[in-house]
């Protein structure tokens, strides 16, 4: 079995302080960017979505052993059609055992890169990515099952 060992060349695991452990919490990271050759590596926990200027890219993150996380990595380059562009990440931390999430604190590790350069990256201060309360889904709501995390309503 191949086994990749990823390191991040600036980005460091972050969430909103204090909620890391919170039910059906929702961020949003978002970063700009101009055009050319881009990739956009990242690992979080519970999940996340992906948009480019407002289009859908992925959702993830890959799933993994107990206590590991997988590194998704996605070229941007052919999405970055205008001068100034939007990365978009939405992440759900759910904070509760299921089939398909583990119990664990939320957290989102994500860089952009452009050859070696790392354009924007997750950390403290000003690395590039802005993050906001994503207050459209409510938290308060009924979950469905073991097999299955919370109603989604906005």
């Amino acid at each position: 079995m191949k086994t990749n060992n990823y390191e991040f060349k600036k980005a460091l695991p972050v969430w909103e302080c204090g909620t890391e452990k919170s039910i059906n919490r929702s961020l949003v990271f978002t970063a700009s960017v101009g055009k050319g050759e881009k990739k956009l590596s990242l690992a979080g926990s519970s999940a996340f979505l992906v948009f480019v200027n407002g289009s859908f890219l992925a959702f993830g993150p890959a799933r993994a052993g107990h206590g590991y996380y997988r590194v998704d990595e996605y070229d941007l380059g052919e999405l970055l059609t205008s001068d100034e562009n939007t990365v978009e990440i939405r992440m759900f931390g759910y904070n509760v055992q299921s089939f398909e999430y583990v119990d664990l604190p939320s957290f989102l590790c994500a860089e952009i890169t452009c050859g070696d350069d790392v354009i924007a990256y997750t950390s403290e201060g000003d690395t590039g990515f802005a993050c906001f309360s994503f207050d459209e889904r409510m938290t308060k709501v009924q979950r469905y099952s073991f097999q299955r995390m919370f109603v989604e309503n906005y």
